[in-house]
């Protein structure tokens, strides 16, 4: 409650590289605070975890520090975002809006070539994020149909590129619910015209063919709803919690303490039993020391039987 704002502040202030030999030492300085210097009793990564995975919700500073980082990106997808920095950035590239580039690969090293330091931080991050979260077709539904460098009509078709002035830029704006909206709601809600049909049949292809090849929303993936959101409802409340929040989701789990109880108890648990188990105790009693109790119960429960056999 002390640190974690102190950092964010600088997180937020200067788009520089922390080395992750950094965070690691700062995790360390962390543990042993919490374990005042004695021998940890369980996994750091543990207890990072969310409760429901069964760990405690501890700062990760290093997902904090990408959420920080990843903000300016979700706010160049806001349309009703207007900041000075944006609009420097946004014309530093002649040939595409910057926001097209964040789903698109070939796009994102075009963007690198024009060597700002902030922009090139903040790409750097996203595709690092984009491969540990798993994230390689579904950023697809953030590329912008007038400069998807996959999508053939465009590139003889002006047309597109007026869509753009009239809101249609992303894919997932032409979608609803996750579906493709209809050319009756899309033209009344953007403007377009009848002999636009044609065009939107080539885009509502184009994005069947995507689905074919993942879910084009992100599914349940926190992180990719942020940025549609951005471009949707226009949303820029609690962003980095927000962020942080989607970072946690594609964590590990407490898989393998639920698998030592099964083999203790010689009974089978499904995951959402035990996400259950893990909530449960935070809500049972609203005494911290009892919370805690029943966490250490339920985490520690191979670290105490041990315990007790030494002893």
């Amino acid at each position: 409650m002390v640190i974690l704002p102190k950092l964010m502040y600088l997180f937020q202030s200067l788009p520089i590289d922390i080395p992750d030999q950094q965070f690691q030492e700062w995790d360390k300085l962390i543990s042993r605070f919490i374990w005042q210097g004695r021998r940890p009793r369980i996994r750091y990564q543990r207890l990072q975890l969310t409760k429901i995975k069964g760990g405690v919700s501890l700062p990760c500073l290093n997902d904090y520090y990408t959420a920080a980082q990843l903000r300016p990106l979700i706010c160049w997808c806001n349309p009703d975002y207007r900041a000075r920095w944006k609009e420097i950035e946004g014309a530093m590239s002649d040939k595409f809006p910057i926001q097209a580039a964040i789903g698109d690969k070939d796009l994102l090293y075009n963007l690198k070539e024009l060597g700002n330091p902030w922009i090139c931080l903040s790409l750097k991050i996203w595709n690092k994020v984009i491969a540990q979260s798993n994230l390689k077709d579904g950023v697809k539904v953030l590329r912008w149909c007038a400069f998807d460098t996959d999508f053939l009509p465009n590139r003889w078709d002006a047309r597109f590129k007026r869509w753009t002035s009239q809101g249609l830029t992303a894919y997932c704006t032409f979608l609803h619910k996750g579906t493709m909206n209809s050319f009756q709601n899309l033209r009344r809600q953007f403007g377009l015209d009848k002999d636009d049909f044609y065009r939107f049949l080539q885009v509502r292809h184009y994005i069947d063919q995507m689905q074919k090849r993942c879910t084009i929303v992100g599914g349940d993936n926190i992180l990719l709803k942020v940025f549609i959101e951005a471009y949707l409802v226009g949303s820029n409340r609690k962003l980095i919690s927000r962020i942080y929040k989607g970072l946690q989701q594609t964590k590990g789990s407490s898989m393998s303490v639920k698998q030592k109880w099964e083999q203790e108890g010689n009974f089978v648990l499904n995951e959402e039993d035990w996400e259950n188990l893990c909530e449960i105790q935070w809500k049972t009693s609203s005494s911290s020391l009892w919370q805690e109790f029943c966490w250490k119960n339920l985490i520690s429960c191979q670290i105490l039987v041990s315990d007790l056999k030494c002893c």
